[in-house]
């Protein structure tokens, strides 16, 4: 989509920018009261390996979501889905992906800011080489949308989350790669060109490791093999 950009980062500017986005998201979902500073601030956010993806809209803020490695403060559902990540960290390195929201009056293109900011987890996940699972909580009434797009499988029972009923997904990253490049629907092949496109103008990595970001190679694609040498040996996002 024209105009419509995701960066990557654990960089002030982008860390206080998504604060401010998801600050305005859970108070406006009744998540949480009103804060003075006008962000979201929680100690998780501070954990080593934590990073955002910040959608912009012609430089505009009007997305968010944030990607949280176990640490120091655990991870921040597992205050309620606690048993449901120790069954999905048997599969590998649990990363909670959480804080999603898009700003109310760009809510028209939620869809497009999801596959976007996933496609970009995505390839960072992808690159780790230790093959993490993320786990997200949602809505039940969600659920179907994330396990048909992302391949996530559900983990636990339905339980209450800031006072409303939610579930937990998760799968290894991999997995989640080879769902999406094996799909059939315009969603899935929408995802799977992003995550393979080689140098895509719309993502910006600012990790402070700043390391090349490899694309994940096409699982089941036809064409494939004739383009082994071009995406085996691209970089990411810029």
């Amino acid at each position: 989509m024209t105009g419509l950009t995701v960066t990557l980062s654990d960089q002030l500017a982008e860390i206080d920018a998504a604060m401010v986005l998801v600050h305005d998201g859970f108070v406006e979902s009744g998540f949480m009261d009103p804060e003075p500073s006008g962000r979201r601030v929680i100690p998780h956010y501070l954990t080593p390996g934590t990073f955002f993806a910040l959608t912009h809209l012609d430089g505009v803020p009007i997305g968010a979501m944030s990607v949280i490695p176990d640490g120091p403060w655990g991870l921040p559902s597992a205050h309620a889905f606690g048993d449901a990540m120790a069954a999905a960290a048997e599969l590998g390195p649990v990363v909670e992906v959480g804080s999603l929201v898009v700003a109310a009056e760009h809510r028209s293109l939620t869809r497009q800011v999801v596959m976007h900011q996933v496609a970009g987890v995505i390839r960072v996940l992808h690159a780790r080489g230790d093959d993490p699972v993320p786990f997200i909580t949602v809505a039940p009434e969600q659920a179907r949308f994330h396990t048909a797009l992302f391949g996530l499988e559900r983990f636990g029972a339905e339980r209450p989350l800031y006072g409303v009923p939610a579930v937990g997904l998760a799968n290894r990253i991999s997995q989640v790669a080879e769902h999406v490049f094996l799909g059939g629907t315009m969603a899935r092949r929408t995802v799977a060109g992003l995550v393979s496109e080689p140098q895509p103008r719309w993502l910006r990595n600012r990790l402070a490791d700043r390391a090349p970001l490899p694309v994940p190679e096409p699982v089941g694609d036809p064409g494939a093999e004739d383009r082994r040498d071009l995406v085996s040996g691209a970089s990411g996002a810029a």
